[in-house]
């Protein structure tokens, strides 16, 4: 994997945006699929609700997030968080990769050693779980082969195939990884944590592109608003406001992208003050303006892709 500091996200230079048509939930908590594109892509932009777990097959990608930009290959993996901005772009022919994105429920009680795994996420994005030697990266691309031979031929039971893939797939990378921060300085388990965590995102998922303030958060999981914010940056790596906004902001992309409803409505349906609160978030987080956003990603989903592309959700 090779790595280099990135100011931005790039999305100045998105020429496709892949939204998700599938939401999940809790009776449909994972979303895989099997990509593979026959020619070199732009870069394309991805956030959405789910954890996403992904391994290249083939080729070779550039994998963006804030601040942030690396150049994997065959065998070597990428982690996105619940609504965390990242965006990729196939660098050259026949770019295959296999992906994963789930609700935390879908790994719910599993602990790899003496931390949850969780923490792979919470991480900055450039400090997570990285490939670190040719034998670990076989092992990968073998997983993954597997969770595809499981999506593509979904045999008896091929749920639990891919639960045990993703699972295998966290335990390889976590093994030898030493994390930058601690998950809790307040001795409570990982999964007590994340328990008291989950009123907070069922009612950002319920209420959609609404706004949920910090203080009815904390109320739904029964604690102060500091008490909230710190249990949440344990578990989740970031404050609950900064991942709400994360999560008003996916839902403003999907709005302006398939309407044509005028900013400031797009604004206050979201979750923002008003079109001016919109526009600074915008300029802040994509570097440029809802408008300019809308423009841009219109004109260049209208090209597409050229591949093929095979989807499955739990059922």
């Amino acid at each position: 994997m090779r790595t280099h500091e990135s100011t931005e996200l790039g999305i100045d230079h998105v020429t496709k945006v892949r939204r998700l048509e599938h939401y999940l939930s809790a009776d449909s908590p994972v979303f895989a699929s099997v990509d593979s594109y026959p020619e070199p892509t732009e870069l394309s932009f991805d956030q959405h609700e789910g954890i996403e777990v992904g391994v290249l097959l083939s080729g070779y990608q550039e994998r963006h997030w804030e601040g942030f930009t690396c150049d994997i290959g065959p065998g070597e993996t990428w982690l996105a968080a619940m609504w965390e901005p990242h965006g990729q772009r196939g660098k050259v022919p026949n770019t295959g990769f296999v992906v994963v994105i789930f609700l935390p429920e879908f790994l719910e009680g599993i602990e790899l050693a003496d931390l949850p795994w969780l923490s792979m996420f919470s991480a900055p994005a450039s400090q997570r779980p990285q490939v670190t030697s040719n034998r670990q990266r076989e092992r990968l691309l073998s997983i993954a082969q597997a969770m595809g031979e499981e999506l593509q031929e979904q045999r008896p039971r091929w749920m639990t195939g891919l639960r045990i893939g993703v699972v295998s797939l966290l335990f390889e990378l976590f093994r030898d990884w030493s994390p930058p921060i601690m998950p809790s300085r307040s001795g409570t388990s990982a999964g007590n944590r994340f328990s008291r965590i989950m009123p907070a995102l069922d009612l950002v998922r319920d209420r959609g592109p609404q706004a949920v303030g910090v203080a009815e958060a904390a109320r739904a999981c029964n604690v102060s608003r500091t008490t909230l914010n710190r249990i949440f940056r344990e578990t989740m790596g970031i404050s609950f406001g900064r991942f709400r906004l994360r999560a008003h902001l996916a839902h403003a992309t999907q709005r302006l992208l398939t309407t044509d409803l005028p900013v400031e409505h797009i604004a206050t349906e979201t979750g923002f003050t008003d079109a001016s609160h919109l526009h600074r978030a915008f300029l802040k987080h994509y570097g440029k303006t809802p408008g300019q956003y809308r423009a841009e990603g219109r004109r260049l989903s209208s090209v597409g892709l050229a591949g093929r592309t095979r989807r499955w959700t739990e059922r």
